[in-house]
């Protein structure tokens, strides 16, 4: 019980884990930037920084430590169904309308 508590505590308080905001968010930049680029307009991942802040706390709040710390260790191209469902969901409730992001 003791080695699985110092195992926990040790996971939590590791540099994967408490980078793992950070990480959403420019991951989430990266792939905003990609999917925008057919709009020929000179986007860059700073103009998706609010969004990808509120979709990195959203997902952030739906799955478990355990879960963000499998996600940061596998890579973020390796998502689990279960992080798809929370990305997705949370893009919804992100999504805000700016004419910069439109064609």
């Amino acid at each position: 019980m003791i080695r699985f508590l110092f195992l926990t505590l040790a996971m939590l308080s590791s540099p994967v884990f408490a980078d793992l905001p950070s990480d959403l968010i420019q991951a989430c930049q990266r792939e905003q930037v990609k999917a925008h680029s057919n709009l020929n307009k000179s986007l860059v991942e700073k103009d998706f920084q609010p969004y990808c802040a509120c979709v990195a706390k959203a997902v952030s709040d739906k799955l478990n430590n355990r879960q963000l710390n499998e996600l940061k260790m596998n890579g973020w191209d390796n998502k689990s169904s279960r992080f798809k469902e929370a990305q997705q969901s949370a893009e919804k409730v992100c999504m805000v309308n700016d004419a910069k992001m439109k064609a």
